[in-house]
Formats: C-alpha cells, structure tokens, sequence
C-alpha cells in the first residue's frame, strides 16, 4: 500500500534509557480504539500488543504463533490491527501483532513497536548536548550515512586550507 510521507519527533531533555511514544491502537474495520504508550524495539522483529489491550478492544485473533520466551515455547494469539502514531498522522493499516503479557511490568505500555514498523522508513535517535532526540518517517526518503557525511566534511576542510595557502603565497 502507497504510503503519504508523515514524520514524528520526540525530544527528550537528558539521555533516553528507551523510546517511548503515545501510540493508539485500533481494531480494524471499527471505530473502537485504545491510546497507549509504544516501546520501540529494534532487537525485535515483530511488534507486540499486550493481552490486556487485545482484551479491552475485543479483538478478534487471525492465529496463534509460536513464541520463545526465557520460560520456552507457548503458543500465543496473533491480530491485525490499525497502529496511528503522532497523533495520527503516521498511520499503519492491517499490522500483524503477537500477543505478550505485559512488557516489562508497566502498565502503561500497552505495545511494543518491532522491526517490521520500524523498516517502513526512517529511524534515528541523536545524543547531542545529552539530549535524546528520536526521529521517525514514512516512507523511507534516503540513507542516513554519517562515514560519508566526515568523509566530504574532511574534503571540504581540506580544500578551503589548501585554498588559503594558494592565496597566502606569492611567486
């Protein structure tokens, strides 16, 4: 499905320990919605909603994964759902989420936001002046290179001192 572009960036004041965003979470061909908070997650492939969410909107289950857990294997529902993050303007239709049981022990974060939400585009978190910003888009508009970014940096350096010290002698 065509994507408009649609960007979200949160500031954090001091270093982020995790990114955390409002997210609302809606059950698919209805107006029933829950607002929640998202972990996101690289280390994750899949993104997961929590089974007290699933039960507050009713959602019907499309199957059931297998999921390995420090505990083993279980057996755990799956479900499509409508994901709207920044109030909105970044929406995801039909999202495939596994169901967890809570993520790690609080209750606000009702979902945990994978590789497959994050792979839709662009994702950076910058650390400048010890300040966390994060920084989301839809859909992905160019590479972020920044071994690339010193390297034409250091060329232009490079040229403007070898500029000065042309105009510096004389013959």
């Amino acid at each position: 499905s065509k994507m408009d572009y649609k960007a979200m960036t949160l500031s954090h004041r001091g270093r982020a320990r995790a990114i955390v965003t409002p997210a609302k979470i809606a059950k698919l061909n209805s107006q029933d919605s829950a607002d929640t908070f998202g972990l996101w997650d690289t280390g994750a492939t899949g993104s997961a909603i929590t089974e007290a969410l699933a039960k507050q909107l009713a959602l019907p289950p499309i199957g059931l994964t297998s999921v390995a857990g420090v505990h083993g294997t279980e057996d755990v529902p799956t479900y499509l759902i409508s994901l709207f993050l920044n109030e909105g303007s970044v929406r995801i239709d039909d999202l495939r989420v596994t169901q967890c049981k809570t993520l790690g022990g609080d209750a606000k974060l009702g979902m945990l936001i994978g590789m497959d939400v994050i792979s839709l585009g662009d994702f950076a978190i910058t650390n400048k002046d010890r300040n966390t910003v994060f920084s989301f888009r839809v859909p992905s508009k160019h590479h972020i290179d920044y071994v690339k970014e010193h390297r034409e940096w250091h060329e232009k350096r490079q040229k403007r001192q070898n500029s000065k010290h042309k105009r510096g002698k004389r013959d």
